[in-house]
C-alpha cells in the first residue's frame, strides 16, 4: 500500500506543494490512497520514511562507480594470489598431463584473463559516462518551456498539431542541445551534423520519451524539468488510437531493454544518432555523408561503451540478448515513424502550420 517507490516519486519533487482539501486527516488505505496525495505523503513520513535516505541519479552513479572500483581492486588481489608463480609451478609439477596439454591449458587461462579485462571499464570510460549524464541534465535545465503551466499540472492536448509543435518540438530542441555537448558530434563537419539530425532525430524523440514515461498513469514528463505532464492517450490516442497503442508498446519495450537504467538510454540516444542510413522508411533519399569514417568511428566508440556497460552489469549472455532486442526494437520504431509521418501527410498538414524544426525533421516541405 505505502511503499518506498511511492515515497520516492512524491518526495523527490522538491518544488511540489501538496495541500489537503479536507482537514489533513484523511483515511489512507488501499482503496482511498489516491484521493489525497498530501495525507498519503504525510503517512509515509509518519511510518519512518526519510527523504535523506533516497539517492539521486548522480549519487547512484557515483555509488556504482565506487563499488566497481572496489571490485576491481579486490579482483586484482585475488588474481595475484590465484596466479602466484610458485603456485603455477607446483601445479605443473603435479600435473599428470603431458607437456602439450599443459601449454594449451596455460593459453586458455591467459585468454580468459584477457577476455575478462577487455570488457572492464577504465577511468576514461567512467569519465565519458559522467559527461553523458551532465550533458543530458544541462540540455534540459538550460532549455525551459515558456508559456506552458508547470508541474504538477497535466496538460491536455487534443490537437495533433499541438502535440508536434509543443512536446515533440521541445524534446527535439533539448536533444540537439544534448548532442552539442558530445565531443564526437562536435568534431563532425556542419553538413554531416545536419544530415544526422534531420534524418535521425524524429526516431530519437520517440526513444527519448521513454525517459519521462510513467506507465502507472500513462503520462510523459522530463525528470529534470519543471514541465507539466502530458497524457499519452489524449496526445496520441485522439489522433489515431492504433498509433497510440503501438507507440505505448514501443515505449514499454524500451523500458524493458534498459531495465530501469536511464544511463543506458542516454548512451542509446548517442549511438543511434550516428547510425547513418537507419532512417529506412523516411521519404526522400538520405544524402551521403562527407566524412563517413568519422561518423562510424563515433558510433563504434559508444557501441563499445554500451556493450561494456551491459556486460559489467549483467554479463555477456544477457548483453547479447539485449542487443538483439534493441536492434529489433529500433527497426520497429522506424516503422512507427513512417506511419506517424503518413498520418500527418493524410491530414494535408502544411509546412507553415509546424514549428520550423519539426517541419524539417518530419520532411513535410518535401511533400508539398
Amino acid at each position: 500500500m505505502l511503499n518506498r517507490l511511492t515515497y520516492q516519486r512524491k518526495k523527490l519533487r522538491l518544488d511540489m506543494k501538496l495541500i489537503c482539501r479536507s482537514k489533513g486527516d484523511c483515511v489512507i488505505d488501499q482503496k482511498t490512497r489516491k484521493r489525497c496525495k498530501a495525507c498519503r505523503l504525510k503517512k509515509c513520513e509518519l511510518n519512518g520514511m526519510r527523504k535523506d535516505w533516497i539517492l539521486s541519479d548522480e549519487e547512484k552513479f557515483e555509488k556504482r562507480k565506487k563499488i566497481e572500483k572496489n571490485r576491481r581492486m579486490r579482483d586484482s588481489e585475488e588474481q595475484k594470489s590465484n596466479y602466484d608463480t610458485s603456485t603455477i609451478r607446483e601445479d605443473i609439477r603435479q600435473s599428470i598431463y603431458d607437456d602439450n596439454f599443459i601449454m594449451m591449458r596455460c593459453k586458455l587461462i591467459k585468454y580468459a584473463d584477457k577476455t575478462r579485462s577487455f570488457y572492464r571499464f577504465n577511468i576514461n570510460d567512467w569519465d565519458t559516462l559522467s559527461q553523458i549524464q551532465m550533458a543530458y541534465y544541462q540540455s534540459v535545465q538550460l532549455h525551459p518551456v515558456v508559456g506552458m503551466p508547470s508541474y504538477p499540472f497535466v496538460c491536455k492536448l487534443y490537437d495533433p498539431l499541438v502535440v508536434v509543435n509543443v512536446p515533440m518540438n521541445i524534446a527535439a530542441i533539448r536533444l540537439i542541445a544534448f548532442y552539442k555537448s558530445i565531443p564526437e558530434f562536435l568534431n563532425l563537419c556542419e553538413d554531416d551534423k545536419l544530415i544526422l539530425i534531420k534524418y535521425n532525430l524524429l526516431g530519437l524523440i520517440i526513444i527519448r520519451s521513454v525517459m519521462g514515461y510513467n506507465p502507472v498513469d500513462d503520462t510523459y514528463r522530463d525528470d529534470y524539468a519543471n514541465d507539466c505532464s502530458y497524457t499519452g492517450k489524449q496526445a496520441i490516442g485522439n489522433s489515431d488510437y492504433d498509433l497510440y497503442t503501438r507507440y505505448t508498446h514501443v515505449i514499454l519495450s524500451y523500458m524493458g531493454i534498459i531495465d530501469n537504467d536511464r544511463l543506458i538510454l542516454k548512451i542509446i540516444l548517442i549511438l543511434f544518432l550516428f547510425s547513418k542510413g537507419s532512417a529506412l522508411r523516411t521519404s526522400g533519399n538520405e544524402p551521403i555523408l562527407q566524412d563517413s569514417r568519422r561518423v562510424f568511428h563515433a558510433q563504434n566508440v559508444y557501441l563499445d561503451i554500451l556493450w561494456k556497460y551491459y556486460v559489467q552489469q549483467w554479463g555477456d549472455i544477457h548483453a547479447t540478448k539485449m542487443f538483439i532486442k534493441l536492434i529489433h526494437q529500433f527497426m520497429i520504431t522506424h516503422c512507427l515513424i513512417n506511419d506517424l509521418q503518413q498520418y500527418y501527410y493524410n491530414r494535408a498538414v502544411k509546412s507553415d502550420e509546424l514549428a520550423p524544426l519539426m517541419e524539417s525533421i518530419m520532411h513535410i516541405a518535401s511533400q508539398e
